[in-house]
């Protein structure tokens, strides 16, 4: 009887070992962490930073430890690139590529919303002069410098009327910000984006308001002539003012004086402008401040030409 009751017991014990054992090995797997599309969000179009939020990082990569390309601020708008099936899943949240003033680059799709902003359609970029004189329009106190095409953008240095800086690449190298278009300057010390419609090219803010003085050269730099200019329509209109007192004719930026090869003589042009060639033309002795001949035939300055020595002058 005691041996009958024993081998119960281990039974007993056997059985309950087998179903603990059945339990583990059936056991279903953890459940993998769900990566579901973003119901908020349809990828397309146009969209801005949350405004909950100060700014937002656009990075290099769809991963939050991915280097840092740009700062996004709210009110700034971008466009999407790609499908909701070019999202990326980084084990924690989805990312989407983005374009930025045809910069791309990645940001936490939770942190942006559409835009219900209508951006306008990008004019033609204005004519940008690269490696040009400007500054800034009159009708302002100052124009700040910022590290990007934003108006959100940090502020680098701030520019005061009559600081001359120059123009950084060609038409190009102009951005869209969805609003307005930017240019990237050079201040002596740091380089920076500007509103282009908030300067001008120095010399055109000198002569606008009134006629302005500036020099003719002589091309060994050696000597100099009063010039008066002023600012016409698009174009500028100088005469060479002689010590003598005498004035040469007035001719646009255009056509600007010609010197012979032995820098004696002057060919200046009897008006012209960016539309219109100019009237005539007077020859100037440079040495004696004095007119000697004058040309009075409308012609382009490739129909006359001095020779490549002396000053023997010859046109069509």
């Amino acid at each position: 009887m005691k041996s009958s009751y024993r081998f119960s017991r281990i039974a007993l014990l056997v059985i309950l070992l087998s179903i603990v054992l059945a339990i583990f090995l059936v056991a279903p797997e953890p459940a993998a962490a769900t990566s579901s599309m973003p119901t908020a969000i349809d990828w397309g179009g146009n969209f801005t930073v949350r405004s909950e939020i100060p700014f937002l990082w656009l990075r290099n990569e769809p991963s939050s430890n991915a280097g840092v390309v740009r700062t996004l601020y709210p009110g700034g708008i971008f466009a999407t690139v790609g499908t909701p099936d070019d999202l990326k899943w980084d084990g924690v949240q989805w990312w989407g590529q983005i374009n930025v003033s045809s910069i791309l680059g990645w940001v936490e799709v939770t942190r942006i919303v559409r835009s219900t902003v209508i951006t306008p359609t990008a004019p033609a970029p204005p004519l940008w002069i690269e490696a040009g004189d400007f500054t800034i329009v009159t009708n302002i106190p100052f124009l700040w410098l910022r590290n990007e095409p934003s108006s959100n953008a940090g502020v680098i240095a701030t520019i005061s009327p009559n600081t001359v800086f120059t123009t950084v690449g060609g038409s190009s190298a102009l951005r869209w910000d969805g609003v307005q278009w930017w240019g990237q300057v050079n201040l002596s010390w740091t380089t920076g984006w500007v509103e282009v419609t908030r300067i001008v090219p120095s010399i055109e803010q000198e002569c606008r308001d009134k006629p302005c003085r500036k020099q003719l050269l002589s091309p060994d730099g050696q000597r100099q002539w009063q010039m008066n200019c002023t600012l016409t329509g698009l174009d500028f209109e100088c005469n060479i003012v002689f010590s003598n007192g005498q004035t040469s004719a007035r001719f646009g930026s255009m056509w600007s004086p010609i010197w012979s090869a032995d820098t004696q003589f002057l060919l200046v042009s009897n008006g012209g402008s960016h539309d219109s060639m100019p009237g005539g033309y007077e020859i100037w002795d440079m040495s004696t401040s004095s007119k000697t001949a004058t040309i009075e035939e409308p012609m382009l300055t490739t129909w006359i030409w001095w020779s490549p020595t002396g000053h023997i002058l010859a046109y069509i």
